[in-house]
């Protein structure tokens, strides 16, 4: 059931505590008249009504006429005791439909709390992915820059590789300089 502009779950759980509300008030509108008619008053309003009826049709049949009427007051005052019994019910049942639309408010707005947090926590969990994506790219990028500087100490070291020949070349001849100066020496 929809209410105006929509309230959803928190106008459904008022409309069944103003539900609850009414019924324990009817129960209490009942129970006064079961009270009202078990005091005594409805039996006088009774009384004065018969006293008209003995005008009316005469005191002969007036005797048959109140036996009737206490008989029909027994049954007023045991059917006005029922109705008061009734209207307590309903109010019992009223109050505790109200008590269960209260709780179901209750519990409504936990549930609501609970989504909020579990929002909130989603959001969280959106942020850390993208710091861990972050962390990730930058991780590349140093794996790239390490790849490069690998690269460049292969060059040097093939760079003190060519050095290092050209300077075993170059004792090469000198010393085959130094032996033939050592053989020239010898000749003379």
């Amino acid at each position: 059931m929809r209410l105006v502009g929509g309230l959803g779950l928190a106008g459904q759980l008022t409309y069944k505590g103003v539900v609850g509300w009414l019924i324990e008030l009817n129960g209490r509108l009942i129970g006064d008249v079961g009270r009202l008619i078990d005091d005594g008053r409805f039996i006088g309003v009774v009384g004065q009504l018969t006293g008209v009826l003995v005008r009316l049709i005469g005191v002969r049949r007036f005797i048959g006429v109140v036996g009737q009427l206490i008989d029909v007051g027994r049954f007023i005052r045991v059917v006005g005791r029922l109705i008061g019994v009734v209207g307590r019910l309903i109010g019992v049942v009223g109050r505790l439909l109200g008590v269960v639309g209260r709780l179901i408010g209750v519990v409504g707005r936990l549930i609501g709390v609970v989504g909020r947090l579990i929002g909130v926590v989603g959001r969280l969990i959106g942020v850390v992915g993208r710091l861990i994506g972050v962390v990730g790219r930058l991780i590349g990028v140093v794996g790239r820059l390490i790849g490069v500087v690998g690269r460049l100490i292969g060059v040097v070291g093939q760079f003190i590789g060519v050095v290092g020949q050209f300077i075993g070349v170059v004792g090469r001849l000198i010393e085959i300089v130094g032996q033939i100066i050592g053989a020239v020496g010898r000749l003379l």
